[in-house]
């Protein structure tokens, strides 16, 4: 894995982005036409999170653990490749979704490139998708990640783990290779217990929700701009404790609404 001296001060990188971005094009809509009258669909290439990037309340992976006999890094590998299969039926229909773990001997150099050539940092849910320097300057500094675990952010505005891209050729190199014309890097899982009032469960309930949260990016890799990007969450019983109970309930929500935001996103401007 990449050394964390990677991440650096969000309003820092923002300040450096537009130096890493080419011009903006127009998107093309996922409903043009071809030549023979076929609709052509997108191309999209998934980046998976990091591994450090999964955060899991440890009753909840106890819990998947008892149950499946997995050890944490088996329940996080499968819930990752998990994530990227929900992805390739949400985006289906109008997409060809490929991802950086789909052949690991082939791509695993790339997808230590594609880590290495970004950095992550929490940013304000409603903060523009591609700040400028002015933006950029409101902002506190947050480093998001140090010393391998996610920081606490120091005050009550809703953020979420975004990319930020620190190499001008990332992109680029990764359209001309595979062809993607949209990147979706999944930045950070969290799961955790809905507790409400009774965070530590002093009432020894035995049944209740969890929640995974799921924290994205997608970059149009012609422009270098990025099309959408936040958080989203879906819920899951405390009794659901395979990965792919998971992977087919929560993740599912969450895929279909990343692919409604993106679709969104795409839509001409009328």
């Amino acid at each position: 894995m990449q050394s964390l001296a990677k991440i650096f001060l969000f309003p820092l990188a923002l300040f450096f982005l537009p130096l890493f971005s080419p011009a903006q094009t127009t998107t093309r809509s996922d409903g043009q036409k071809t030549d023979a009258g076929a609709s052509k669909k997108t191309k999209i290439l998934v980046i998976p999170w990091e591994p450090r990037m999964f955060n899991c309340n440890s009753d909840i992976s106890h819990a998947i653990s008892t149950e499946t006999s997995q050890k944490y890094d088996q329940i996080e590998e499968a819930l990752r490749r998990g994530m990227v299969d929900q992805m390739k039926h949400a985006f289906g229909s109008t997409c060809n979704v490929i991802s950086l773990i789909d052949d690991t001997a082939k791509m695993k150099a790339d997808l230590y490139y594609a880590y290495t050539c970004s950095t992550l940092s929490y940013t304000p849910v409603n903060f523009p998708l591609n700040p400028t320097k002015a933006d950029s300057a409101k902002l506190k500094p947050e480093t998001g990640v140090k010393k391998g675990q996610v920081e606490a952010t120091s005050d009550d505005v809703d953020k979420f783990m975004n990319t930020i891209i620190l190499s001008p050729n990332l992109l680029g190199y990764l359209k001309k290779k595979y062809g993607a014309e949209y990147v979706v890097f999944i930045n950070e899982v969290d799961f955790d217990n809905d507790l409400a009032g009774d965070p530590y469960n002093y009432a020894g309930k035995t049944e209740f929700n969890r929640i995974a949260t799921m924290h994205w990016t997608i970059f149009n890799s012609t422009s270098g701009k990025r099309i959408a990007a936040g958080k989203n969450n879906a819920s899951f019983s405390s009794t659901t404790n395979t990965p792919k109970k998971i992977i087919d309930g929560s993740f599912s929500v969450i895929a279909n609404a990343m692919y409604a935001k993106y679709a969104a996103a795409i839509k001409p401007k009328q």
